[in-house]
């Protein structure tokens, strides 16, 4: 069970939003104002600015909770035993639904592109949505030929990092998914079927960044690989149900969703899917 993006997943300390968010600029590419001589514009140090307190450090144990639930999902196949690795996922080891979500900031864009393509072919069809992607030379091609050329239009840039893994690979995963549904495949994209990639592209972005947060390296996987695949499916089912019930609400109205609100929505839908998870119970 892992992804194309695989990693030895987080340590136990490392920051719950990592922190390459952004760079402070250098020390040269300040003004002058900003770095006053003697630490201080005002005399005698007075009227210093106060700096922002200092992040508390995350719990070195955050992980242990779920990693162990998880594991004892691999070996016994028991569903409260996943339900309470994901519930304890999101809630102690990522810091709540909220927090989780902004730590898919790159997937995220990637399911707002999907949508912006979804609303293209919507307004003006297939062939000029695919123009206005990039994607020109694909104009009258089956679908199916269509979808593998979408991870370059929609995704990052490959690069290698984590969120560009994920992105590329939950995408390619929800593609191969839609093919294997057996809907139509013409020459042009249903509402369904691009619903359905999108649902299927944002549980598996989760899915991944469960598996490098918590599962790399952590689990005593069975032998058998129709028992992992099982295990695998298990998992991509219960995620899959909270994202569709997520997606419910922000997209009942796809028509009215102005362009600019389509980051927004998305994110929603991501920060509602972990709340989902994160209230999973057993029984």
């Amino acid at each position: 069970m892992g992804t194309s993006a695989a990693s030895s997943g987080p340590k136990n300390d490392s920051p719950l939003i990592p922190t390459w968010c952004g760079e402070l600029p250098g020390i040269d590419g300040l003004d002058p104002i900003d770095v006053p001589e003697g630490g201080s514009d005002e005399p005698n140090g007075e009227g210093k600015a106060e700096l922002p307190p200092i992040s508390l450090p995350p719990d070195a144990k955050r992980f242990r909770a779920p990693r162990a639930s998880l594991t004892s999902f691999s070996r016994t196949g028991n569903s409260n035993t996943l339900n309470r690795a994901l519930s304890e996922y999101v809630g102690s080891a990522s810091g709540g639904a909220r927090t989780a979500a902004h730590r898919m900031a790159g997937p995220q864009r990637t399911a707002s592109k999907i949508l912006s393509f979804a609303q293209a072919v919507a307004s003006v069809g297939t062939p000029e949505a695919l123009k206005q992607f990039g994607l020109k030379d694909c104009q009258g091609k089956p679908v199916d030929e269509i979808l593998p050329l979408l991870i370059d239009a929609l995704c990052l840039d490959p690069g290698g990092s984590i969120d560009e893994g994920i992105a590329r690979d939950a995408l390619a995963d929800a593609i191969a998914d839609l093919s294997e549904q057996g809907l139509d495949m013409a020459d042009e994209f249903s509402e369904e079927q691009l619903r359905e990639l999108f649902i299927g592209f944002v549980s598996n972005s989760i899915k991944d960044r469960v598996i490098n947060d918590v599962g790399v390296n952590c689990l005593a996987v069975p032998d058998d690989t129709l028992a992992v695949q099982g295990i695998e499916a298990t998992l991509s089912a219960v995620i899959s149900g909270c994202v569709r019930d997520a997606v419910g609400g922000p997209l009942s109205d796809f028509g009215s969703i102005g362009s600019q609100q389509l980051t927004k929505i998305t994110h929603e839908i991501y920060e509602a899917a972990y709340h989902l998870l994160g209230q999973l119970t057993t029984e």
